[in-house]
């Protein structure tokens, strides 16, 4: 991999609070976006709920079944969560140690930019990921048992297909909101190290 020049270091580092400012932004809109989803989606699953229990008993086992896939991916997101902690808490303590006079900021920075939490976050997110998508299917294909042990009114077919495109719209905008938080991350990240960098060479 090339050695950047001075001129493309400068360019890089004027280019960053334009960056960060664009990225944020996106942030915002998918925020917005994960919210409104949220909400019709909440809506709907009140509507049906409420159509299922006036139609019939609630089914013990719907409630009562655990499906051993999901359990599974969410132990492995539980795990994951506790491996980042670790790694957070290894590189603060690493860089503090090596560097005794330091700040908050440099110190924030160093985490941030650590390989091996970097790799965690992402594969953090990519399991959230799965695990939403695995609650939706769930969620899904029961509705759709009781469709069929029960056929609903017309207007509760057309809901429950408006819900199923609409958790799917819901776990695209969370994937772009996550994304979007890491790509902020990564430039404030990148940020605060060259002015952490600036404020070395000033002293």
């Amino acid at each position: 991999m090339p050695i950047p020049t001075i001129e493309e270091l400068k360019e890089e580092i004027y280019s960053l609070p334009d960056k960060l400012n664009h990225a944020l932004e996106r942030k915002v809109k998918a925020q917005v976006e994960v919210s409104r989803l949220e909400t019709a989606v909440e809506k709907l699953e009140a509507r049906l709920k409420q159509e299922k229990e006036q139609s019939e008993d609630q089914d013990n086992d719907d409630n009562g079944d655990e499906d051993t896939e999901l359990i599974e991916m969410e132990a492995e997101l539980k795990k994951l969560k506790v491996q980042l902690d670790e790694a957070e808490s290894r590189a603060e303590l690493d860089f503090r140690h090596n560097t005794p006079k330091t700040t908050e900021n440099q110190v924030k920075a160093t985490v941030c930019a650590d390989e091996n939490v970097s790799r965690l976050k992402l594969e953090l997110i990519e399991q959230e990921v799965k695990v939403k998508t695995k609650k939706q299917t769930l969620q899904r294909e029961r509705r759709e048992a009781w469709l069929t042990r029960r056929p609903p009114a017309r207007h509760v077919e057309v809901e429950s297909t408006e819900l199923d495109s609409l958790q799917t719209e819901l776990a695209t905008a969370e994937s772009k909101l996550m994304m979007a938080g890491v790509e902020v991350e990564t430039l404030q990240t990148k940020l605060d190290t060259f002015n952490m960098l600036v404020q070395l060479i000033a002293i």
